[in-house]
């Protein structure tokens, strides 16, 4: 930790830096290249303040990078070709002069990081205080100062370095943890059960830190789909032998009011028809007394919260996950739909494809760090409906490099049936409901940490309720489509 006598705090519009500091850290990669490996990585040039040491981290990055030797000449040959006259041999000889020890290059780093942080800090909090100020202040919303700060909150995120490494023992004693834990557990699987048993059998359930996409044509039933899983783990679980079973689930319906997804939610645990509940005129007594009682007793006591914002930046996203689960700590966030979350500060050109890879890779890195399963719906390429056979593949997700890359899971929702009938009736396929339980395909295409497999489940479609099934009703109901199209 640094003398607070070095610090040279905010005086003069001079923003928080410790100049010895920075020479020191410095200083440590010019008297001994083998220890950049320890360094440079792990710093970026705006971690340095004053500006003839940032421009000489950007000479030791470059040379670094392109794995050159690290000397006097190499140093100012690069800044030269540059353009960074600053960094000159002058420069150098003072750098040489800092004491410097290589055994605390990790306290070094750690102070290095904080004090940009709080520039950082600094320098948002004073741009805010000056939009006040200004001429046009009673023009900025509360929302622009509030997505100001949550920027803020997500940029400064970094760990210090001794965060970032764990030692093979507390690895080892963690996973012999985990292991014994799952071998004494009393439950089926160890992970997040779904509620459907052939999933669940083969990953385990929803792993921690997992990023799911599950991906489908419109009308192939996603949104019921995640709806029903959200519902499965949220459901109300009293506490047995001192144990609290119950799950917290957040979720982010970007296309649809949160009333409209408490109708689903109604038509999915009472199997009363969707379209009878927006009606309702046409309900009957009996029907009123079972949605009073599951009220009562299933929904007012899920552990689900849903977003009611309705349209959401990655950044305000993050942040509303990071805040509710500081607060009731969430076991699983379900996104519909992620091609609808708005990237933050885009550049400009910067392509479709480009931000879809900041938001998955960003969905990831959230999974990891509140260590938890996070479930994405994504759409699919509109190729799909050209070919002649309809069912997904991976190259058929919308920008899909990223998508596909940063996945634990992928999976598809597919129905043959939808299709049969589009085609048997010529219409668009957009229009077809079908008022009959239907059998669809859950087609899990990558699994990083398993199979893949093809899934049949039930879908009611009137009331949006997924189910598992057995061999016989598959039978059966191949049996009863195929005289249907025939």
């Amino acid at each position: 930790m640094p003398d607070n006598n070095e610090i040279i705090r905010s005086v003069n519009n001079e923003l928080i830096h410790d100049k010895k500091l920075e020479q020191k850290v410095l200083a440590l990669v010019l008297n001994n290249q083998k220890i950049s490996h320890q360094i440079i990585p792990y710093l970026m040039e705006d971690d340095f303040y004053v500006y003839e040491h940032k421009n000489l981290f950007i000479v030791l990055k470059t040379l670094y990078d392109e794995t050159a030797s690290i000397n006097d000449q190499s140093i100012t040959e690069k800044a030269w070709a540059k353009g960074l006259k600053n960094v000159n041999q002058s420069l150098l000889n003072e750098i040489y002069t800092a004491s410097a020890f290589e055994a605390n290059v990790q306290s070094y780093l750690d102070n290095i990081i904080r004090l940009s942080k709080l520039r950082q800090i600094q320098k948002k909090t004073v741009n805010i205080v000056n939009k006040f100020n200004s001429n046009t202040s009673q023009n900025i919303s509360d929302d622009e100062i509030i997505n100001d700060l949550q920027e803020l909150l997500i940029n400064i995120d970094r760990k210090s370095v001794s965060e970032n490494f764990l030692t093979s023992e507390k690895v080892s004693d963690e996973y012999y943890r985990n292991l014994q834990k799952r071998r004494n557990s009393k439950n089926e699987i160890n992970g997040l059960a779904t509620g459907y048993t052939l999933f669940d059998n083969l990953n385990q359930g929803l792993q921690p830190t997992e990023l799911i996409i599950l991906a489908a044509r419109p009308a192939m039933g996603k949104t019921a789909f995640a709806l029903n899983i959200a519902l499965n783990v949220a459901k109300y679980a009293p506490i047995k032998d001192g144990i609290d079973n119950n799950k917290n689930v957040a979720f982010f319906s970007l296309e649809m009011s949160p009333e409209q997804l408490m109708g689903r939610i109604y038509g999915a645990t009472t199997n009363i028809p969707a379209s009878k509940l927006k009606e309702a005129k046409f309900l009957t007594d009996h029907e009123i007394l079972k949605i009073q009682n599951l009220k009562l007793h299933q929904i007012d006591k899920l552990n689900l919260f849903i977003d009611d914002s309705g349209t959401t930046t990655l950044n305000t996203l993050i942040w509303k996950c990071r805040r509710l689960h500081k607060i009731k700590p969430l076991d699983l966030i379900v996104i519909d739909y992620l091609q609808l979350i708005n990237v933050d500060n885009k550049s400009r050109g910067d392509s479709r494809q480009n931000e879809v890879a900041t938001i998955s890779r960003s969905l990831k890195l959230l999974a990891k760090e509140l260590n938890i399963p996070i479930i994405a719906l994504s759409q699919l390429s509109r190729d799909v409906e050209k070919r002649e056979n309809k069912k997904p593949m991976l190259a058929d997700l919308r920008e899909s490099g990223a998508i596909e890359q940063d996945a634990d899971i992928v999976m598809f929702l597919y129905r043959e049936n939808y299709y049969k009938k589009a085609k048997k009736v010529e219409t668009n396929p957009n229009e077809i409901y079908n008022s009959e339980p239907t059998i669809v395909d859950l087609i899990v295409a990558k699994n990083r940490s398993g199979s893949n497999a093809e899934i049949k489940l039930l879908f009611d479609m009137p009331t949006g309720r997924f189910e598992n099934i057995d061999w016989d009703q598959i039978n059966r109901y191949n049996k009863i489509s195929s005289e249907e199209n025939n």
